[in-house]
């Protein structure tokens, strides 16, 4: 099955719709098929989650009625032949708390489950922002957290069994809260925006959902990059000194405030967000044995790793900036490194006539730089 992105989330509305009308604005609820999301997770996944992966408080937790199992109920600490002791989950423990009513949740599943990896990145490369993954699983009646906020956006995914979600938007002076109430069924998508107040109880038949959080940046996020940027400005580097006349302080926030204004403008803002580009970390993507012990074929189908990146052409060649790294190519490179940074799978065949020369070694220049960004950690072969 292909990889979802924002489209299959949003439908029946297009990205540009959901993007212009709902996006940062308010909530939405997206119906769809009850096996919309069955291949990104299930209970087969939970349970060879639970044996294979020995996590401990506060990444796996049980919560009821917005408080914390005390996780001593559910694991105990081994002995580790290396370092040191490590949370050991007990079943009876789990259990006795999911009968009482109470939710399992576990932080960061784009770390431990591909399909859910693979939707994560989607996102985070049409979104430009990073995307963390929690899956929150409940069997009674009781809710697992009570009416809380987030300080990120959530395209909250139902798996399987249902739950009703109460929630709304913080209003402001004087204006009059109001809650809204759905039973989101298998298969629907509910998107939240960052503040918005909400809870989801289970009805009392299994159920799991999917939260993928989306961190967006904030103004405060740009104005403390402008000022680290522009940390020559004489008005960003006046004191404030408490000694100082109310007048003479004044006069300085006056000063740095006009000077902030003059800095904040549509072009700032995109090379803040090309630097967040550049400086998303990528996860690590193994393809083992290659390129360790062989060289993929022109057969082959590569993937860049890095979910965001900036290409920059420069007069003698091309820069990559991605993974907090900086690297350089030849100008015959661009078009490879452009089609790559789509993150759409393609075959080396491919590459090989995405480069630009007239020298007649298109091939052997398309490997050895598919072989570069193979040894970097930049690109993985997803099918030999």
């Amino acid at each position: 099955m292909s990889v979802l992105g924002v489209a299959d989330l949003v439908h029946p509305l297009s990205c540009a719709e959901f993007f212009s009308q709902v996006y940062g604005r308010e909530s939405r609820l997206f119906a769809g098929s009850p096996d919309r999301f069955s291949h990104l997770f299930d209970w087969t996944s939970l349970n060879y989650l639970l044996r294979d992966h020995q996590l401990e408080s506060p990444r796996l937790r049980l919560m009821k009625d917005g408080a914390q199992v005390p996780h001593a109920a559910y694991e105990e600490r081994v002995r580790s032949r290396r370092g040191p002791d490590r949370a050991w989950l007990r079943v009876a423990g789990v259990i006795e708390a999911l009968e009482a009513g109470a939710t399992l949740a576990i932080d960061d599943l784009q770390e431990l489950h591909d399909p859910v990896a693979d939707l994560a990145e989607s996102l985070e490369t049409e979104l430009r922002e990073a995307v963390h993954v929690n899956v929150y699983v409940s069997f009674g009646t009781r809710a697992g957290f009570r009416m809380h906020t987030d300080p990120h956006d959530v395209f909250a995914l139902q798996i399987t069994g249902r739950k009703e979600w109460r929630y709304s938007c913080n209003g402001g002076p004087g204006e009059v809260e109001s809650v809204q109430t759905h039973v989101i069924m298998p298969g629907d998508c509910l998107y939240l925006p960052r503040g918005w107040k909400h809870s989801a109880t289970p009805v009392g038949e299994p159920t799991v959902h999917l939260a993928f959080a989306v961190n967006s940046s904030r103004i405060g996020d740009f104005i403390e990059w402008l000022i680290t940027q522009n940390h020559q400005v004489a008005d960003l580097r006046r004191d404030l000194r408490p000694s100082s006349t109310t007048n003479e302080n004044q006069q300085r926030l006056h000063d740095a405030a006009l000077a902030l204004t003059g800095l904040m403008t549509i072009e700032e803002l995109e090379r803040f967000f090309e630097m967040r580009d550049a400086t998303s970390l990528a996860r690590p993507r193994f393809s083992l044995p290659y390129p360790v012990a062989e060289w993929p074929t022109d057969d082959a189908v590569v993937q860049f790793v890095p979910t965001r990146g900036r290409l920059v052409l420069r007069d003698d060649g091309v820069e990559l900036l991605v993974d907090r790294r900086k690297f350089f190519f030849s100008i015959e490179a661009h078009s490879l490194l452009e089609l790559l940074l789509t993150r759409r799978p393609v075959a080396v065949s491919a590459l090989q006539k995405a480069i630009i020369t007239d020298d007649g070694k298109r091939a052997t220049k398309a490997l050895t730089l598919v072989r570069s960004l193979l040894n970097l950690g930049l690109l993985t072969v997803v099918q030999d």
